[in-house]
């Protein structure tokens, strides 16, 4: 039976646990109780101090119960830029996911900048993240990031981007074969000279898993596939309507009746120079990327094909094998490689 309670403070002026126990009248323990395992506490004495923690407007402080627990059930999140769709809905499903698993999750954009990636995982560590989920900048270097991580003795698992060495802790599409189902797509829809233009890392001069599976569903099918026919963009989101223009150039005499994308993003300023240059889609031209969110901005994109990535299955996995390892010690044993939808 809960003790007689003191009058309540205003709003606002209960800051400690022990101040909390003193109106409440019970023991720290009790308090302790409360707020870490509820179920070990009688049901009107657990109703009666929240009532004063509601009143009181008190909340425990986060950072110290981490140190006492060794445990803060925080989560960093750190992805290139919110304001790009695909990231943006991939934070949002990792956020819906991880809260059920009783985490939150502490956010942080890179903006493709290394140190800022650097300091992104110094901040999981100050604010004693259990975990994060990262996706990197898409350079060499981020290998840097999962030697950082590990350091700081912090679980990681890495989004969307293999790491030399760090393979197993990957949660990605699978980039090579859904380049070969875009290929073997755009082939059935009576393309026969498929163009690709795409991104993959800052200073790699290779196009990724997604162009090798292009290029290997173009050679099976005997389709020419020089080096006229594809580039890579100026940047990873923000480019492409320039890199088509450099491709029409190049094919001025036979050009491309198809165009594979390694983005939607891409594929929308593809698509608006396609426009520039009088050349319809899909009418004279079938253009694809990869994701499968579209602007919205541009109604007629949705004229643009998508191979869409499965990103609740990619959240869901980053999730479960990040809490895995969190939680039981279970490290990964392999990639896992998501299957997209065509």
């Amino acid at each position: 039976m809960v003790k007689k309670i003191a009058a309540v403070k205003p709003a606002g002026m209960v800051t400690t646990q022990r101040e909390l126990a003193r109106m409440a009248n019970v023991s720290m323990t009790t308090i302790y109780n409360v707020l870490h395992q509820p179920e070990l506490v009688n049901p009107a004495t657990l109703k009666a101090i929240r009532r004063i923690m509601d009143e009181c407007d008190y909340s425990p402080d986060a950072l110290a119960q981490a140190m006492v627990r060794g445990k803060s059930n925080i989560v960093g999140v750190m992805v290139p830029r919110f304001d790009i769709p695909y990231f943006a809905n991939m934070v949002c499903r990792i956020e819906r996911c991880i809260s059920k698993r009783n985490y939150k999750c502490l956010m942080i954009q890179h903006d493709d900048d290394p140190d800022k990636a650097k300091e992104a995982i110094r901040v999981f560590r100050q604010y004693r993240a259990d975990g994060i989920i990262l996706r990197g900048c898409s350079r060499s270097s981020d290998g840097e990031l999962a030697e950082l991580a590990e350091r700081y003795r912090l679980p990681f698992v890495l989004l969307d981007e293999i790491i030399t060495g760090y393979e197993r802790f990957t949660i990605l599409p699978a980039d090579f074969d859904d380049g070969r189902k875009a290929a073997e797509k755009l082939i059935a829809m009576g393309c026969r000279r498929i163009g690709y233009i795409g991104w993959y890392r800052a200073d790699s001069n290779g196009l990724g898993p997604r162009f090798e599976g292009v290029a290997a569903a173009l050679r099976e099918h005997d389709l020419e596939f020089s080096a006229d026919l594809y580039c890579k963009t100026a940047s990873e989101y923000n480019a492409g309507c320039a890199e088509l223009k450099l491709l029409w150039r190049r094919n001025g005499s036979a050009p491309p009746d198809g165009i594979i994308c390694s983005n939607t993003s891409t594929a929308v300023n593809v698509y608006c120079g396609l426009k520039e240059l009088g050349i319809r889609v899909p009418e004279e031209l079938k253009l694809l990327g990869f994701g499968g969110l579209q602007n919205q901005a541009v109604p007629e994109s949705q004229n643009i094909l998508t191979v869409r990535h499965d990103i609740d299955r990619i959240a869901g996995c980053a999730c479960d094998t990040l809490v895995d390892i969190i939680e039981h010690g279970r490290l990964p044993q392999r990639a896992v490689m998501v299957p997209s939808v065509m």
